[in-house]
């Protein structure tokens, strides 16, 4: 579940919408295991605390960068301030899983918005007709709560390719649980690793 981020009453209303990187969480199948370790330790006698995180860069809540799928594409630290702040939509209850492009119809989608799919697992990806949607609608940044933008297999590395082409950035493994449809205010700090086809992300909402 999303979490009060901050003290204070103004401060309350921030929501932290990431996943914790810890050892031995689920990982994308064949990606290496996250690893969380103590290298120096005061108790030990040392003079400080210092741990090493080994990780891919697409475990927890993390952004996919077009290099992720596209030959020539930009590295995670092309990814734009105003992409990474600014309003964001969380969209629930659209239907069929994967979210197909009729459940999208309604929604009023724009250029430059950034979405949010809240549905639970794989319930958050997205078909194909749906990326090519929303990629014509030339979108911002596309995030789900889901593991995956898309479904797994062929389908979900076009729904990649798709979104990524259009411009659009991708905003994966989001905690949305208990967050309501509607719209917020929306902070994402992806970690800076030039030329890397991702990063792990910090994402804080704010109800508007």
């Amino acid at each position: 579940m999303a979490t009060p981020a901050g003290e204070g009453r103004r401060q309350r209303r921030w929501l932290d919408a990431s996943r914790p990187l810890v050892t031995g969480m689920p990982v994308w199948p064949g990606d290496p295991p996250v690893a969380v370790t103590r290298v120096l330790a005061r108790e030990a006698g040392d003079t400080c605390q210092v741990s090493a995180l080994a990780t891919s860069v697409h475990a927890g809540t993390h952004v996919d960068a077009p290099c992720h799928y596209l030959e020539g594409g930009a590295g995670v630290e092309a990814m734009p301030p105003w992409v990474c702040i600014g309003l964001a939509r969380v969209v629930r209850g659209v239907g069929s899983s994967p979210l197909a492009s009729e459940a999208l119809l309604g929604l009023r989608v724009g250029r430059g918005q950034r979405l949010l799919f809240a549905g639970g697992g794989a319930d958050g990806a997205l078909s194909l007709a749906a990326a090519r949607f929303l990629a014509r609608r030339r979108v911002a940044l596309v995030g789900t709560d889901a593991p995956s933008v898309g479904p797994p297999g062929e389908e979900g590395d076009e729904v990649h390719r798709v979104l990524l082409a259009s411009g659009a950035w991708i905003l994966e493994g989001l905690v949305l649980e208990g967050v309501r449809a509607g719209r917020y205010e929306f902070v994402c700090a992806p970690l800076l690793l030039p030329g890397a086809d991702g990063a792990p992300a910090r994402v804080f909402l704010r109800p508007r």
